[in-house]
């Protein structure tokens, strides 16, 4: 892993927080945070790959809660089990959405050079012709059940489409609710349909489809972390890229800083992620071995609080955000962290998997998402 210059001295191969968004993670599965709604989505991803039921399921939440990243959680998971994942990001562009989710479809089974060419099967020749037919006019009802016999098909699979909202607007997003309609109406089990989408347009889709919001099993609204939550997204993405294995699960954060962080983003993961990449790099260029509260605060002023992390409450800038903040050992002074003792909370030995105990940020994370 190529390093930076400067993160040695907290004991990191480099800033691990510059990769915000869920699709850039390489590991998203190690990184991401478990919420009361994981354990939901767990239990339906492992019907379906097992093909105990299918399922369609909405997440309902606002930029940067996480929806994103639960897609592609899905997706590791549905290939990790020798399925198929199709995951498309929907575009402003409404009249290539279908062709598109029928290419993703398409190349998301690989049905090697031969058959593709001499001996196709119907699904997949159905899924190229559709690709030039919905340019014009289409029937929804029939493109619905082409993509759904595709995905039936290909079982365990799932069709994963991320941030419906970019469709608002367009005059094509009624046919294309239908179109969903229709997939969600002809899938069968072992296959899972997952949607994201802004709470704002969800409602008015609802609205004007009824029948869509009545196929789906779930409506999982996606909330922002909690303080320990918080704490262990921050663990875990120092774990990931830690030169030295016996510190602290969030040095060289301190537990006030997080809550100041926590409180300033909001409890929004991408703007805690944002700002704790902003903190980081702001210590580089001090001294110090520890990021206590003040420096958060500091960097917050820095930043303009608001202009920077949206929504920030300026009382966190002005130094009102939470109580305590005493200072740990060695912070501000230059002086490096003590180590701590092994068989302490927090020090490092063999790592162990399974879930972290409620709020305490894990040596190691899960190799799997539940809980």
């Amino acid at each position: 892993m190529p390093r930076q210059r400067g993160y040695e001295r907290f004991g990191l191969v480099k800033n691990p927080f510059q990769d915000i968004t869920g699709e850039q993670l390489e590991e998203v599965g190690l990184l991401h945070v478990n919420q009361p709604i994981d354990e939901v989505l767990q239990s339906i991803r492992d019907d379906v790959l097992d093909r105990r039921r299918k399922a369609a399921v909405a997440l309902v939440g606002a930029m940067g809660t996480g929806k994103t990243q639960r897609l592609m959680v899905a997706k590791s998971e549905f290939e990790e089990a020798g399925g198929v994942a199709v995951y498309h990001q929907m575009t402003h562009e409404a009249r290539w959405i279908v062709g598109g989710v029928a290419e993703a479809t398409r190349e998301a089974v690989d049905l090697g050079a031969i058959q593709r060419f001499v001996s196709s099967p119907k699904w997949y020749r159905d899924l190229l012709s559709l690709e030039k037919q919905v340019r014009k006019k289409y029937d929804p009802e029939r493109v619905g059940r082409v993509l759904a016999e595709a995905l039936n098909a290909n079982a365990p699979a799932a069709l994963l489409l991320n941030d419906l909202q970019n469709m608002e607007g367009q005059k094509e997003v009624d046919l294309f609710m239908q179109t969903l309609h229709a997939v969600m109406n002809h899938i069968r089990p072992g296959v899972l349909v997952m949607l994201s989408s802004y709470p704002r347009f969800f409602q008015q889709v609802s609205r004007r489809h009824g029948a869509v919001l009545e196929r789906l099993d779930r409506r999982l609204p996606v909330k922002g972390l909690s303080e320990n939550e918080a704490a262990l997204m921050i663990a875990k993405r120092f774990l990931a890229n830690r030169l030295v294995d016996d510190l602290d699960p969030l040095y060289p954060f301190t537990q006030e800083a997080i809550r100041v962080m926590a409180r300033a983003s909001r409890d929004n993961p991408r703007r805690l992620l944002k700002l704790a990449n902003r903190v980081l790099e702001a210590a580089i260029g001090t001294k110090a071995y520890h990021v206590d509260d003040e420096m958060v605060k500091t960097t917050l002023a820095d930043m303009g609080s608001e202009a920077e992390v949206r929504g920030s409450p300026r009382r966190a800038a002005n130094g009102k955000a939470g109580s305590g903040g005493g200072r740990a050992p060695g912070q501000g002074t230059g002086k490096p962290p003590a180590r701590r003792p092994a068989g302490s909370p927090g020090a490092g030995g063999s790592p162990k998997r399974g879930p972290p105990a409620q709020g305490t940020p894990p040596r190691k994370p899960p190799a799997r998402t539940s809980t």
